[in-house]
Protein backbone atom coordinates (compact mmCIF):
# COMPACT_ATOMS: atom_id res chain seq x y z
CA UNK A 1 0.00 0.00 0.00
CA UNK A 2 1.32 3.08 -1.18
CA UNK A 3 1.39 6.64 1.10
CA UNK A 4 1.31 10.22 0.36
CA UNK A 5 4.47 11.84 -0.63
CA UNK A 6 5.59 15.24 -0.40
CA UNK A 7 6.92 17.32 -3.29
CA UNK A 8 9.30 20.42 -3.01
CA UNK A 9 9.50 22.58 -5.58
CA UNK A 10 12.89 24.77 -6.93
CA UNK A 11 13.86 26.54 -9.58
CA UNK A 12 15.61 24.72 -12.11
CA UNK A 13 19.08 26.06 -12.56
CA UNK A 14 21.43 23.46 -13.73
CA UNK A 15 21.23 19.62 -15.32
CA UNK A 16 24.34 17.49 -15.73
CA UNK A 17 24.86 14.61 -18.14
CA UNK A 18 24.95 10.93 -17.60
CA UNK A 19 28.17 9.40 -17.65
CA UNK A 20 28.89 6.42 -19.72
CA UNK A 21 29.28 2.94 -17.92
CA UNK A 22 32.75 2.93 -18.73
CA UNK A 23 33.40 5.69 -16.33
CA UNK A 24 32.19 3.85 -13.13
CA UNK A 25 34.70 1.98 -10.61
CA UNK A 26 34.00 -1.83 -10.60
CA UNK A 27 34.21 -3.43 -7.47
CA UNK A 28 37.44 -3.03 -5.38
CA UNK A 29 38.57 -0.10 -7.32
CA UNK A 30 39.18 2.24 -4.84
CA UNK A 31 37.51 5.27 -5.53
CA UNK A 32 33.81 6.38 -6.40
CA UNK A 33 31.86 8.75 -8.79
CA UNK A 34 29.13 10.80 -8.01
CA UNK A 35 27.36 11.52 -11.20
CA UNK A 36 24.88 15.07 -11.21
CA UNK A 37 21.89 14.93 -12.48
CA UNK A 38 20.16 18.66 -11.46
CA UNK A 39 20.72 21.62 -9.71
CA UNK A 40 18.02 23.95 -7.86
CA UNK A 41 17.45 26.55 -5.69
CA UNK A 42 14.59 28.63 -3.49
CA UNK A 43 14.20 31.06 -1.14
CA UNK A 44 12.36 29.95 1.72
CA UNK A 45 9.61 31.64 4.07
CA UNK A 46 7.56 31.45 6.81
CA UNK A 47 4.33 31.64 4.35
CA UNK A 48 4.93 33.48 0.90
CA UNK A 49 8.20 34.96 0.13
CA UNK A 50 6.04 38.24 -1.19
CA UNK A 51 3.99 38.56 2.25
CA UNK A 52 6.61 37.36 5.06
CA UNK A 53 9.91 37.48 5.92
CA UNK A 54 12.74 35.48 4.13
CA UNK A 55 14.26 33.11 6.51
CA UNK A 56 16.50 31.19 4.67
CA UNK A 57 18.08 29.54 0.76
CA UNK A 58 17.48 25.97 0.12
CA UNK A 59 19.44 24.09 -2.95
CA UNK A 60 18.32 21.10 -4.49
CA UNK A 61 20.70 18.07 -5.48
CA UNK A 62 19.64 15.34 -7.54
CA UNK A 63 22.39 12.69 -8.67
CA UNK A 64 22.02 10.09 -11.76
CA UNK A 65 22.32 7.00 -9.85
CA UNK A 66 21.20 6.73 -5.49
CA UNK A 67 23.85 7.06 -2.95
CA UNK A 68 23.58 4.85 0.27
CA UNK A 69 23.97 7.13 2.77
CA UNK A 70 24.09 11.02 3.00
CA UNK A 71 27.77 10.80 4.48
CA UNK A 72 29.73 8.70 1.78
CA UNK A 73 30.59 8.81 -1.11
CA UNK A 74 29.97 12.46 -1.87
CA UNK A 75 30.27 15.87 -0.71
CA UNK A 76 28.64 18.51 -2.56
CA UNK A 77 29.82 21.99 -2.57
CA UNK A 78 27.68 25.04 -3.81
CA UNK A 79 30.24 27.42 -4.22
CA UNK A 80 29.13 31.12 -4.06
CA UNK A 81 30.34 34.47 -5.85
CA UNK A 82 28.59 36.84 -4.12
CA UNK A 83 29.53 39.56 -6.09
CA UNK A 84 30.10 37.89 -9.40
CA UNK A 85 33.76 39.00 -9.56
CA UNK A 86 34.67 35.77 -10.56
CA UNK A 87 36.17 34.94 -6.71
CA UNK A 88 34.48 32.15 -4.74
CA UNK A 89 33.06 33.92 -1.45
CA UNK A 90 31.36 31.04 0.21
CA UNK A 91 30.85 26.89 -0.02
CA UNK A 92 27.76 25.38 1.54
CA UNK A 93 28.62 22.26 1.77
CA UNK A 94 27.22 19.05 4.00
CA UNK A 95 29.50 16.81 6.02
CA UNK A 96 29.42 14.11 8.96
CA UNK A 97 28.55 16.64 12.15
CA UNK A 98 30.01 14.55 14.31
CA UNK A 99 33.42 13.70 12.44
CA UNK A 100 33.73 17.17 11.38
CA UNK A 101 33.12 18.79 14.88
CA UNK A 102 34.81 15.93 17.02
CA UNK A 103 36.32 14.20 14.79
CA UNK A 104 34.17 10.71 15.40
CA UNK A 105 31.20 10.08 12.63
CA UNK A 106 27.87 10.25 14.12
CA UNK A 107 26.11 9.02 10.90
CA UNK A 108 23.99 12.43 11.19
CA UNK A 109 25.29 14.45 8.36
CA UNK A 110 24.81 18.30 8.29
CA UNK A 111 25.12 21.51 6.64
CA UNK A 112 27.73 23.85 6.56
CA UNK A 113 28.41 27.34 5.57
CA UNK A 114 31.90 28.07 5.40
CA UNK A 115 33.59 31.71 4.79
CA UNK A 116 36.58 31.12 2.57
CA UNK A 117 38.53 33.70 2.70
CA UNK A 118 38.15 33.65 6.72
CA UNK A 119 39.06 30.03 6.50
CA UNK A 120 36.28 29.09 8.81
CA UNK A 121 32.68 27.00 8.74
CA UNK A 122 29.92 26.37 11.26
CA UNK A 123 27.33 23.81 10.65
CA UNK A 124 23.19 25.29 10.31
CA UNK A 125 20.80 22.49 9.71
CA UNK A 126 20.39 18.93 8.83
CA UNK A 127 20.93 17.76 5.61
CA UNK A 128 17.56 16.65 4.05
CA UNK A 129 18.38 13.09 2.86
CA UNK A 130 17.75 9.41 2.94
CA UNK A 131 19.17 6.47 3.02
CA UNK A 132 19.62 4.96 -0.63
CA UNK A 133 18.60 7.60 -2.22
CA UNK A 134 19.66 10.62 -5.45
CA UNK A 135 18.32 13.41 -3.57
CA UNK A 136 19.81 16.13 -1.07
CA UNK A 137 18.55 19.38 0.30
CA UNK A 138 20.47 21.80 2.05
CA UNK A 139 18.98 24.74 4.03
CA UNK A 140 20.79 27.75 5.46
CA UNK A 141 19.71 30.67 7.15
CA UNK A 142 20.13 33.42 4.70
CA UNK A 143 21.69 35.62 7.43
CA UNK A 144 24.55 32.56 7.32
CA UNK A 145 25.65 33.87 3.91
CA UNK A 146 28.20 36.68 4.71
CA UNK A 147 31.96 36.95 4.83
CA UNK A 148 33.47 38.32 7.29
CA UNK A 149 34.75 41.03 4.86
CA UNK A 150 30.94 42.08 4.55
CA UNK A 151 29.75 40.33 1.42
CA UNK A 152 26.38 39.51 2.03
CA UNK A 153 23.81 37.22 -0.16
CA UNK A 154 20.59 39.15 0.28
CA UNK A 155 17.15 38.08 -1.56
CA UNK A 156 17.87 40.44 -4.30
CA UNK A 157 21.24 40.24 -4.89
CA UNK A 158 22.31 38.77 -8.08
CA UNK A 159 24.94 36.14 -7.79
CA UNK A 160 26.73 33.32 -9.11
CA UNK A 161 26.89 29.63 -8.06
CA UNK A 162 28.37 26.10 -8.83
CA UNK A 163 27.54 22.66 -7.85
CA UNK A 164 30.63 20.27 -7.39
CA UNK A 165 30.88 16.63 -6.54
CA UNK A 166 33.52 14.86 -4.91
CA UNK A 167 34.58 11.78 -3.75
CA UNK A 168 35.23 11.98 0.35
CA UNK A 169 35.73 8.22 0.93
CA UNK A 170 38.37 7.00 -1.23
CA UNK A 171 40.18 9.94 -3.23
CA UNK A 172 38.88 13.45 -2.38
CA UNK A 173 38.76 14.02 -6.09
CA UNK A 174 35.93 16.34 -7.45
CA UNK A 175 34.23 13.92 -9.83
CA UNK A 176 31.13 16.35 -11.59
CA UNK A 177 30.34 20.01 -11.61
CA UNK A 178 27.18 21.72 -12.57
CA UNK A 179 27.55 25.67 -13.34
CA UNK A 180 28.24 28.30 -12.95
CA UNK A 181 24.85 29.11 -12.31
CA UNK A 182 23.42 33.05 -12.49
CA UNK A 183 20.60 34.10 -10.39
CA UNK A 184 18.84 36.16 -8.22
CA UNK A 185 16.71 34.70 -5.36
CA UNK A 186 13.64 37.14 -5.19
CA UNK A 187 13.56 36.89 -9.31
CA UNK A 188 12.63 33.73 -10.62
CA UNK A 189 11.36 33.80 -14.32
CA UNK A 190 8.83 31.71 -13.35
CA UNK A 191 7.79 30.08 -10.05
CA UNK A 192 5.00 27.42 -8.64
CA UNK A 193 1.71 28.93 -7.19
CA UNK A 194 2.61 26.65 -4.27
CA UNK A 195 6.06 25.84 -2.93
CA UNK A 196 5.59 22.01 -1.77
CA UNK A 197 2.23 19.82 -2.53
CA UNK A 198 1.19 16.76 -1.44
CA UNK A 199 0.45 14.09 -3.91
CA UNK A 200 -1.86 11.58 -2.66
CA UNK A 201 -0.77 7.62 -3.78
CA UNK A 202 -1.18 6.62 -7.04
CA UNK A 203 -3.15 9.79 -7.27
CA UNK A 204 -1.77 12.77 -9.05
CA UNK A 205 -1.64 16.81 -7.81
CA UNK A 206 -1.72 19.67 -10.52
CA UNK A 207 0.93 22.50 -10.04
CA UNK A 208 0.43 26.16 -11.91
CA UNK A 209 3.47 27.99 -13.31
CA UNK A 210 3.72 31.76 -12.94
CA UNK A 211 5.37 33.32 -14.77
CA UNK A 212 7.54 36.37 -13.15
CA UNK A 213 5.68 39.35 -14.92
CA UNK A 214 8.45 41.85 -13.40
CA UNK A 215 11.66 39.53 -14.22
CA UNK A 216 14.94 42.12 -14.62
CA UNK A 217 17.30 39.39 -16.53
CA UNK A 218 19.14 38.38 -13.39
CA UNK A 219 18.10 34.73 -13.26
CA UNK A 220 18.95 33.56 -16.80
CA UNK A 221 19.95 29.90 -15.56
CA UNK A 222 16.87 28.91 -14.73
CA UNK A 223 15.30 26.46 -17.11
CA UNK A 224 12.07 25.78 -14.85
CA UNK A 225 10.82 23.55 -12.29
CA UNK A 226 12.31 21.35 -10.41
CA UNK A 227 10.39 18.73 -8.27
CA UNK A 228 11.92 16.59 -5.84
CA UNK A 229 9.71 13.96 -4.48
CA UNK A 230 10.51 13.54 -0.67
CA UNK A 231 9.12 9.72 -1.05
CA UNK A 232 9.98 9.01 -4.88
CA UNK A 233 10.14 5.63 -5.59
CA UNK A 234 13.80 4.27 -6.55
CA UNK A 235 15.17 5.70 -9.65
CA UNK A 236 12.26 8.86 -9.78
CA UNK A 237 13.04 11.02 -7.10
CA UNK A 238 12.88 14.20 -8.75
CA UNK A 239 11.11 15.33 -12.78
CA UNK A 240 11.89 18.81 -13.95
CA UNK A 241 9.19 21.26 -15.93
CA UNK A 242 11.02 23.19 -18.21
CA UNK A 243 9.52 26.86 -18.71
CA UNK A 244 11.03 30.49 -18.86
CA UNK A 245 9.70 33.56 -19.07
CA UNK A 246 9.37 35.56 -22.30
CA UNK A 247 12.25 37.71 -23.03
Amino acid sequence: MGRSSRVNIFSLTGTGHKFPPNVFPGPGAGFSVTNLKEAGVRLVCSATCTTSPVLGVQFAITTFEPRSHPDVPAEFDVVIDVNNDGVPDLVVFNADLGFATTGSFSGQNAVFVADIAAGTATAYFFTIADLDSANAIFTVPLSALQTKSGLQLNSNTPFTFALLAFDNYFTGNLTDQIGPMRYELDMPQVFPDQPDVLVPAGGSTTISVVPNNAYNGNSPSQTGLLLMYKDGRAGKESDTATASADK
